[in-house]
């Protein structure tokens, strides 16, 4: 923009915005009342940024201090129209990234919060933020349809409008859905007539998933979307980073404290769940430890072979995990020692569960067709005053006792068929 015949300061008195001009060498030569209204500070930084971008007549319009700094070159010189409003596409983009970050940072479920602020920010009816499950697959993250949540789900993109999102990796807008997709029966069922997607990516450029918005009217702002929706994918590709990276610890960590072959606890769990019970003060409370060594495992071994060896380490496992309530933990301390803890003490309660044990070895036997058996110990927390290696110690010695009575009066064991036979 030029202007010519600057001789006269009446026009510029009359401006709302604040103005000042300088020659071509950047020494001011006028400056507007609106001007003069500015932060001293303000002013100084203007008057030394004109030293400093005198000559360059190509100058760009930028952002200080909340307000905007329009450049603009005259015949002989230059001149800064400065705006206390902020330029629209600014005011959208910090209200949306401010919106982002607030829900975030309170809600839990980082991906459900961004997908509300989005929608918030949009007045649009549905938004959905996606991962990629496979090249062409995407995995529902969030979805809500005005506020509220739906169930998640995953969708494969061929034939919808999310297919040209990720083939073109764009922002990309369909403002009719029913004419454009005629095929897309679930469009047709939700009454969705625009639509406007962004892939968002990693660090190094690799697609991470979409957030896409859809609306039951074509009266929308388009403009608006591409703002928001763009800087929802700023914000959300280090949240979806730092997830998965949680989600992978999170993953590792159970893992290392489960027993490969049985799925349950292992060592380190049990170990784990002791020091859990000491620290929260429920030692304070009924509860009653089993512990659980296998007979017979070596002949099982000897006569079936190992896998048959490792099945009945299984299905003790599994049904050790069903005998009390499912606050109640079984472990696999190591070979062929398990362990369950029950929150829960009295007499009555004991009986119950030994018989349940009982029941259970039977349904083992007949799976395995083998005579194998189980000695259980069980202690109470109260019978040794709160005294935690006292109470393991208590429960192993009268495993250890059920196993000498086990080993006087059972036989040599066998199959079930060659028992029958015999």
């Amino acid at each position: 923009m030029h202007l010519k015949g600057f001789d006269s300061h009446r026009l510029l008195e009359q401006i709302s915005d604040a103005t000042v001009v300088f020659d071509a060498l950047g020494q001011q030569r006028y400056a507007n009342p609106a001007f003069s209204r500015l932060e001293p500070q303000f002013q100084q930084f203007l008057l030394a940024a004109a030293k400093t971008h005198a000559g360059h007549v190509d100058m760009e319009s930028n952002f200080h201090d909340h307000q905007q700094v329009t450049p603009v070159a005259l015949d002989d010189g230059f001149a800064f129209v400065i705006s206390s409003q902020q330029p629209q596409h600014h005011v959208i983009a910090e209200q949306t990234l401010q919106s982002l970050l607030t829900a975030m940072e309170r809600d839990a479920n980082v991906y459900m919060a961004a997908a509300k602020a989005i929608q918030q920010r949009l007045g649009w009816r549905w938004v959905a933020i996606t991962r990629f499950s496979q090249p062409t697959s995407l995995e529902i993250l969030a979805f809500t349809d005005h506020q509220s949540a739906l169930e998640p789900f995953e969708y494969d993109v061929a034939g919808t409008p999310c297919e040209m999102v990720v083939d073109s990796q764009r922002f990309t807008v369909f403002s009719e859905l029913q004419r454009i997709f005629p095929n897309y029966q679930a469009l047709k069922d939700m009454g969705a007539q625009a639509y406007a997607g962004l892939v968002y990516r990693d660090a190094m450029g690799n697609p991470l998933g979409h957030i896409m918005a859809m609306h039951d009217s074509t009266d929308t702002d388009y403009g608006i979307a591409e703002q928001v929706i763009s800087i929802a994918t700023i914000v959300i590709a280090p949240q979806f980073k730092l997830r998965s990276a949680e989600s992978q610890l999170q993953t590792a960590e159970a893992l290392s404290r489960t027993d490969a072959l049985t799925q349950i606890g292992n060592r380190l769990a049990f170990d784990d769940t002791i020091k859990g019970l000491r620290n929260s003060g429920k030692l304070r409370s009924n509860a009653t430890i089993a512990v659980v060594d296998l007979d017979h495992l070596k002949p099982l071994n000897d006569r079936l072979g190992h896998a048959a060896g490792d099945r009945f380490i299984q299905l003790i496992a599994n049904e050790l995990s069903a005998l009390g309530r499912e606050s109640d933990l079984a472990f696999r301390l190591g070979g062929d020692e398990f362990a369950v803890i029950f929150h829960h003490y009295d007499h009555q309660f004991v009986e119950r569960i030994n018989a349940a044990f009982e029941q259970a070895i039977v349904r083992i036997q007949h799976s395995l067709n083998f005579h194998v058996s189980a000695s259980i110990g069980f202690a109470a927390l109260q019978e040794v005053e709160y005294d935690i290696p006292a109470w393991i110690a208590l429960a192993d010695q009268r495993m250890y006792a059920a196993k000498k009575s086990h080993a006087l009066a059972t036989p040599i064991p066998q199959t079930l068929s060659a028992g029958m036979r015999s």
